[in-house]
């Protein structure tokens, strides 16, 4: 992983690191991404929200046509990913005969940064952890 990259926090609470290809909850539960969820996602993140333009990047390397039902199919799959993860499947919504649009906050973090932070936690958890069992031991 990359370190560096720029990751997204959805609504406050639920990470997501791109290249992790994987959603993660506040409460440690994590949905796993297939890829076109994953571009899917990162499209709608990025503001695009016309299907068709979805479905052309969505599936680029693939020289046929994509039926409807592969579009709504990955939408149904993200939908649910985002519900495993305490999310709102609302937070995609539909645009009658448009697209799909993510209606929910999303901030760009440094994962660099998030990850040192989930470090410096463990560490500190760590370290009063320690200091409770010498207080156990010493009575």
């Amino acid at each position: 992983m990359e370190t560096s990259e720029i990751a997204f926090k959805l609504e406050g609470s639920v990470l997501f690191p791109p290249s992790e290809r994987c959603l993660y909850g506040a409460d440690g539960s994590v949905a796993i991404l297939t890829e076109n969820n994953l571009r899917f996602l990162l499209l709608l993140l990025n503001g695009v929200t016309e299907k068709e333009e979805i479905i052309n990047q969505v599936w680029k390397e693939q020289r046929g046509a994509v039926s409807e039902s592969s579009y709504y199919g990955q939408l149904y799959m993200l939908r649910k990913a985002f519900l495993q993860v305490g999310l709102k499947e609302s937070l995609i919504r539909t645009i009658p005969r448009k697209g799909v649009q993510y209606t929910g906050n999303v901030t760009r973090i440094l994962w660099s940064d998030h990850c040192e932070k989930i470090e410096e936690k463990n560490h500190i958890e760590i370290k009063n952890n320690t200091q409770k069992e010498k207080k156990i031991i010493m009575k």
